[in-house]
């Protein structure tokens, strides 16, 4: 159901779009999604000053600052050198650009976490919060599926063992 706070989000996303000349800045976008106690710009909405992230690969919480150093990186799910190897090799330069700004695909995340799973895939890293092990492979398979990359026999097992950690009577399949 799409709500109110929905219809002005996307309402102020478009905005921004228009505001940047049709460059988006994908990483405000996470940031807004992603962050609580969200303060955007006074004079620019489409700015993120502050906000606090509930980082969902460890559990910790991390203050961002605009303009000030940050332990929060925006992750690609499945990274783009796992993508590449997965197919986006074949895939046209505008392709490969949708999906590297494809919300979806995007997380904020702990910097220092990023970094260690690197472009590592499913069977290589999990998150280190076994709790969203269900919430990452969910998102992990759904990528896989709307871009049609490949995916391993290690790296399906690895995802269906986070798939097992799903509650009961929640459907294991793709968020994405």
């Amino acid at each position: 159901m799409i709500t109110a706070s929905h219809r002005e989000g996307l309402r102020l996303s478009l905005t921004c779009i228009e505001r940047r000349n049709e460059v988006q800045i994908t990483r405000d976008d996470v940031l807004r999604r992603d962050l609580r106690e969200l303060r955007e710009g006074d004079r620019n909405p489409c700015v993120v000053i502050s906000g606090v992230l509930h980082d969902p690969y460890t559990g910790k919480e991390l203050p961002y600052y605009y303009r000030r150093a940050s332990q929060i990186q925006t992750d690609h799910v499945v990274a783009l050198g796992a993508a590449w190897r997965g197919g986006a090799y074949s895939w046209t330069p505008q392709r490969r650009l949708e999906y590297a700004n494809d919300l979806d695909v995007l997380l904020a995340v702990d910097k220092q976490t990023n970094y260690d799973k690197s472009s590592k895939t499913a069977d290589k890293w999990k998150p280190p919060l076994k709790s969203f092990w269900c919430e990452y492979a969910r998102r992990y398979t759904g990528i896989k599926a709307k871009y049609a990359l490949s995916v391993t026999p290690p790296e399906k097992e690895a995802l269906q063992q986070m798939l097992a950690t799903c509650p009961p009577g929640r459907p294991p399949g793709p968020t994405a």
